[in-house]
């Protein structure tokens, strides 16, 4: 079913209730970290999202020095660092 079908309740309740596909399952080249990175920023419970920006900062630098070094992102355990 396309976004153009769905009556405005059905959108609300599946932006509420919905758990999204992850990117890299969508797109195969999205390397699974990245991918993680995405669904913690869209988590439904506010218990799963990033405590504040230095998370985020940290999880995507590491990201970056992995392409930088390596030409590819490893897999890691996406972290929270509180800010």
């Amino acid at each position: 079913m396309t976004l153009e079908n769905w009556l405005p309740i059905e959108l609300v309740h599946a932006h509420m209730a919905l758990t999204p596909e992850p990117p890299h399952k969508i797109n195969n080249t999205i390397p699974s970290v990245v991918s993680d990175i995405v669904l913690k920023l869209m988590a439904k419970d506010a218990e799963d999202w990033y405590k504040g920006a230095l998370g985020i900062q940290n999880d995507l630098q590491q990201c970056l020095d992995d392409f930088y070094k390596l030409a590819k992102i490893e897999r890691r355990i996406v972290k929270d660092f509180r800010s």
